[in-house]
């Protein structure tokens, strides 16, 4: 029994040494496992303390500072947005029909049946360039390339000018210049028989030009702005029907007025009256669309 226990004891002495002296008998691929496995473990770093410190000190401090200008910037642009939210029309749905744009535009939404009945008429205004300018000034003795140029001008200056007056309208809003417009260019339309002359006449050409520039881009415009994205093309198809169709109603008064009063002058004189009481209209009715941001 004494030589067993003597026995035992030496061999759980033994059992370390025997463990570290069996530790390189390993085969090839279990070694070469282990040394990967150590050499690819990560390094457990604990955290310094200030990081761990981080969050705690940032609900204190910095997330209120956070919150304070989400909230201010959240105000700002809210208020921003309200002030350029266009006004669209309530009385119409999200995807109308043509028929339902179309009565819009003509008579349920007076801003817009506004807008298109001073397209209809403004048109008056080149049936009378192109039809019967001619016709008055061949009757008071010019010659037809003076002609030309009396209508030219009336031409550039229409043309030229809206460089300016597109841009004005994004400063001033679209309708001052859209009243004026028609005053302006209804007034040089009546100035053409106040006196006579080449110099005269192409003045009244380019004070009715400069009035047809204030309005012809900004009406298109005032459409757009209070048409809601989802129609607004349909919008401008249907001003533009009214507007184009100015040119043959116009060309119709013209030739009636005409044929009735014996004289070309009375024609003048129905396109003056037309637009001004067509900018009356667009002043009492209409209203400024334009909404500049802030």
């Amino acid at each position: 029994t004494r030589q067993i226990n003597v026995a035992t004891t030496s061999a759980e002495l033994r059992r370390p040494n025997a463990a570290h002296h069996n530790s390189p008998q390993k085969t090839a691929p279990s070694l070469i496992r282990s040394q990967v496995a150590s050499s690819t473990a990560p390094n457990r770093v604990p955290p310094p303390r200030s990081r761990a410190m981080a969050p705690s000190s940032m609900s204190a401090s910095v997330k209120n500072q956070m919150a304070r200008n989400a909230h201010h910037n959240f105000k700002h642009t809210t208020a921003r947005s309200e002030n350029v939210l266009p006004r669209y029309p309530t009385n119409i749905g999200t995807q109308p029909t043509t028929w339902q744009v179309f009565s819009l535009m003509s008579w349920r939404d007076k801003r817009l049946a506004a807008i298109c009945q001073a397209g209809l008429v403004e048109k008056f205004v080149d049936a009378l360039v192109w039809v019967f300018y001619p016709v008055f000034l061949y009757q008071h003795g010019l010659s037809l390339p003076d002609i030309g140029w009396v209508a030219g001008v009336y031409g550039f200056v229409w043309g030229g000018s809206q460089f300016f007056t597109g841009k004005l309208s994004d400063h001033i809003g679209r309708q001052k210049p859209n009243v004026w417009g028609m005053w302006i260019c209804g007034a040089g339309v009546a100035m053409m028989l106040w006196h006579e002359g080449m110099a005269w006449w192409s003045f009244c050409a380019a004070v009715s030009g400069f009035g047809m520039a204030l309005l012809y881009p900004n009406l298109s415009a005032a459409v757009a702005d209070i048409s809601h994205p989802n129609w607004r093309g349909s919008a401008i198809g249907i001003y533009r029907f009214w507007r184009d169709l100015g040119y043959g109603i116009g060309a119709l008064g013209l030739g009636i007025t005409a044929h009735f009063s014996g004289t070309v002058d009375t024609a003048f004189w129905f396109v003056a009256l037309s637009m001004f009481l067509s900018g009356a209209v667009l002043w009492i009715l209409g209203e400024e669309t334009y909404l500049k941001p802030e």
